[in-house]
């Protein structure tokens, strides 16, 4: 059930039962709302990329500092990459 939807429905007298039209609308809402979020968080993330980019590669290649060199190398040509893409 949704967190703005009233639980007791007396001036409704439906029992609370929701008409499709009502289910659409519940639909409608929870689309906007998850759209919304999600545009937030890309907006968000465009703008700190550097950031976002140079936390996640340094905090890589600290934790396989002591491993193989061939998975090191595969993480640079993956940030490399990922760095390519957002040019």
């Amino acid at each position: 059930m949704p967190l703005d939807q009233d639980l007791d429905n007396e001036e409704e007298g439906t029992g609370g039962e929701m008409s499709f039209i009502g289910h659409l609308e519940e639909l409608r809402w929870h689309v906007i709302r998850a759209g919304g979020s999600i545009l937030v968080f890309a907006i968000l993330a465009f703008v700190y990329i550097k950031e976002i980019y140079h936390y996640v590669l340094l905090r890589l290649l600290s934790l396989t500092s002591g491993r193989t060199e061939c998975f090191v190398s595969l993480l640079i040509k993956l940030a490399m990459t990922i760095c390519v893409l957002n040019r």
